[in-house]
């Protein structure tokens, strides 16, 4: 099998910037990929600004923040120096209820179905309960399809479906052959189709609507109801920009009036904040400066043009200078390759700074360790060639929180793990 036809071409790490693509050669210049690899790279580059420029993407990363300030405080507070892996939030209901909240917004867990044939799509209650003052059931927007068996079978719709749908329509606008399965890959086209087809017969103005959804804490309910109302308005519009007039003109926050983009301001600087609480010593000071100038740049990038994912697909070639330009205002998650290899264009505005790329992906280490019991650093190889020199060992493999515990030189995973106070700390495994 050709390495660019694998069923996993690449990834993206959503609130840690990190991605992956399924090939052997640099990723020092996405542009010099081959072409399958090349939009693979757009995909996951599309998830990074999801990830940096939605309101969406900055609540979720708030959340994940959160549960691993938790995860921090339980291991300090666990009697003796092992705790149990993974961590369940039981003891914190905030914290319980915005993680199960994030299961509901993403739409977890989804199946992968090649066709997909709609037989309904509904508002439902789920088992989350959110509390005083809001005293109700948090709802899910619920999709009826045909199953293998002649039945009938069913999943929640969330942002997972809408980012993927985004992604996918974007490959498609390059590369025609891209083939995805329907679901998560063109579930918001399908669900657009069987409420209000008007919209799904222009991709474009799928895509439109799902990144306006995107501005809103809850894309797919966001999603739904503005399908609903255009339907019931009978809008039809001329330019995917009416899409987004559509959304931002019917969508505000309940009592204050603010606007979608006014609560995405807002959320940049409660983002940048909770961010930089990972950082508790002068050691971070520029990664802090990193994120604080990305995440402020990202939001200058909407507010000038809430439409800018979309202008990234009305260029003449995928690797356009659209693309080049916000690609040197914002520069790249890391990059890693098949090798473990890893790449890191820093924002061009920065380019003077010595920014350690890897301290958001050691902290999805800690976390996938934290949350599902995972031993091993993926940074492995890209630790090889640090700066300090090869920081790397057998405990890599299968006990990385060990590596603070002698006097030599720490790498990102030990130096978090010193910071936060856990040397001698060991994780139980069940």
């Amino acid at each position: 099998m050709n390495r660019y036809q694998s069923y996993l071409r690449g990834y993206y790490s959503p609130s840690f910037f990190k991605m992956g693509i399924s090939v052997i050669e640099p990723l020092d210049n996405p542009e010099n990929l081959p072409e399958l690899p090349k939009s693979t790279f757009f995909h996951e580059y599309i998830h990074f600004l999801q990830d940096i420029s939605t309101t969406y993407g900055l609540i979720n990363t708030c959340i994940v923040v959160t549960k691993m300030k938790f995860a921090n405080h339980y291991i300090l507070n666990s009697i003796g120096n092992k705790f149990k892996v993974p961590i369940t939030f039981t003891a914190d209901p905030i914290t319980e209820i915005n993680s199960k909240l994030q299961e509901v917004y993403l739409g977890y867990p989804s199946p992968s179905i090649n066709h997909l044939i709609i037989a309904d799509v509904r508002k439902e209650a789920t088992s989350v309960f959110l509390p005083a003052p809001f005293n109700k059931f948090i709802t899910t927007v619920k999709i009826y399809h045909a199953d293998s068996l002649g039945g009938t079978a069913s999943f929640s719709f969330g942002s997972l479906h809408i980012m993927e749908t985004m992604c996918h329509i974007a490959q498609q606008v390059y590369s025609p052959g891209i083939t995805h399965a329907d679901v998560p890959y063109k579930t918001a086209q399908l669900v657009a189709q069987y409420i209000y087809d008007i919209i799904s017969s222009v991709p474009l103005n799928v895509f439109a609507l799902c990144e306006a959804s995107m501005m809103h804490s809850y894309p797919a309910d966001c999603f739904f109801e503005m399908l609903i109302q255009m339907k019931v308005e009978h809008f039809v519009p001329e330019t995917e920009l009416e899409i987004y007039d559509f959304v931002f003109r019917n969508i505000h926050e309940n009592g204050s009036g603010r606007t979608l983009l006014q609560i995405f301001e807002t959320q940049i600087d409660l983002t940048i904040n909770e961010l930089s609480s990972y950082f508790t010593t002068g050691n971070f000071s520029i990664e802090k400066q990193w994120i604080t100038h990305l995440l402020n740049e990202a939001m200058k990038i909407r507010l000038e043009n809430p439409a800018f994912i979309l202008s990234l697909l009305k260029q003449t070639e995928l690797y356009s200078d659209e693309l080049k330009r916000i690609m040197l205002l914002l520069g790249t998650p890391l990059m890693q390759n098949l090798d473990g290899e890893c790449w890191f264009q820093k924002p061009l505005a920065l380019r003077h700074l010595e920014i350690s790329p890897d301290r958001l992906a050691a902290i999805l280490e800690i976390h996938d360790l934290w949350m599902s019991g995972k031993k091993g650093c993926e940074l492995k190889r890209f630790c090889t060639r640090s700066l300090i020199g090869s920081t790397t060992d057998e405990r890599c493999d299968n006990a990385p929180w060990t590596r603070c515990n002698n006097n030599e030189p720490l790498c990102s995973f030990a130096q978090f793990w010193k910071t936060w106070k856990l040397i001698g700390k060991e994780p139980q495994f069940y």
